[in-house]
């Protein structure tokens, strides 16, 4: 019998490779010793994803997959910010996006197109955008009380709400809150004299 059909050979090589395999995948501590060589270097991990170590030192996750017949690249952030779990976890919700036959790197764009729209929707981007174009007609005392205003009492609290969000019992509660705490900060002798002569 040739020495290439031999069973135990064959167990050999197919658990070397197994074993290989296994220990190819990347560990916190290999990324955490990983230094720079004179060129680029890309370490596998699993799935597509890699670790890429620049000539500078800078250690970044990305994720090679195929959409329609092209190479895509999908990256996911930098090593000591992206935890190896983390990077893990990305690639697999990329792949389950490519499993609905949804282009995970055209859908990162998608939200962030999304959620910088909501920005600009924000309460403190509409009111500055009023008050640019809506009081030019009135004195320079009064913009600078009204900005005043916005930023000291408004801003804080609904400047970083979507304006569809906002509510009634939103806008009670920030003109409430000054007024209660105007009436607690009065001298007490004052509050019973304003009471005894209205």
């Amino acid at each position: 019998m040739p020495w290439y059909n031999d069973l135990k050979y064959q167990e050999k090589i197919i658990s070397a490779k197994t074993r290989k395999r296994r220990n190819s995948m990347l560990t916190d501590t290999f990324l955490r010793n990983v230094k720079p060589a004179d060129r680029p270097k890309k370490y596998g991990d699993s799935g597509g994803l890699f670790i890429y170590v620049s000539v500078t030192g800078s250690r970044l996750w990305r994720m090679a997959y195929r959409f329609d017949g092209k190479s895509k690249l999908l990256s996911f952030g930098e090593y000591p910010t992206v935890s190896l779990k983390e990077a893990r976890e990305r690639r697999d919700e990329a792949k389950k996006l490519l499993a609905r036959d949804i282009d995970p790197g055209q859908h990162k764009k998608e939200l962030r197109a999304a959620r910088i729209a909501e920005e600009a929707n924000n309460f403190k981007a509409i009111a500055l955008e009023w008050y640019e174009t809506q009081t030019t007609q009135n004195t320079p005392a009064h913009r600078r009380r009204l900005i005043y205003n916005f930023k000291k009492y408004i801003f804080p609290a609904l400047g970083k709400k979507p304006i569809s969000t906002i509510e009634a019992q939103d806008l009670l509660a920030l003109v409430l809150r000054p007024l209660i705490s105007s009436i607690f900060k009065r001298p007490r002798a004052y509050r019973y004299m304003s009471t005894e002569t209205v």
